[in-house]
């Protein structure tokens, strides 16, 4: 396989009822995506909200347009990492912060590490940088 699996969405629009989502992604691959974990690390800025590292859970949009939790990201499937731990006026005084989104592939485990501007934090959905 050639090129990175996932295409990140840049102003998505998000299924109702997911108001702290952080990054919005495609699988562009033809085999799923499985056993996905994603971890913001805040950049120093977030020292001082005691923020170390933030979890995001993986919804991934069905058929109707809702999107549910998953573990996995079938091809060409749209999906969400939401932070639901974190509240929005946290995520808007995070400052930037490096993304970890780590899935299977084809029986290979894999790392996508990117860093992420402070306005790609603050919205409804992230822009990557």
């Amino acid at each position: 396989m050639s090129g990175a699996p996932v295409k990140w969405l840049a102003n998505a629009s998000a299924p109702d009822g997911m108001d702290k989502i952080m990054l919005t992604g495609t699988n562009t691959s033809n085999t799923p995506l499985e056993n996905i974990q994603a971890v913001l690390k805040p950049d120093s800025d977030a020292n001082a909200l005691g923020i170390d590292t933030v979890a995001l859970n993986l919804r991934v949009e069905r058929r109707d347009g809702t999107a549910a939790p998953g573990a996995s990201i079938p091809p060409g499937a749209r999906f969400y990492l939401e932070a639901a731990e974190l509240s929005e006026a946290d995520a808007r005084r995070l400052g930037g912060a490096i993304l970890s989104f780590a899935y299977s592939q084809d029986g290979r485990r894999r790392t996508s590490i990117m860093y992420l501007e402070r306005t790609a934090l603050s919205g409804p959905s992230a822009d990557p940088q």
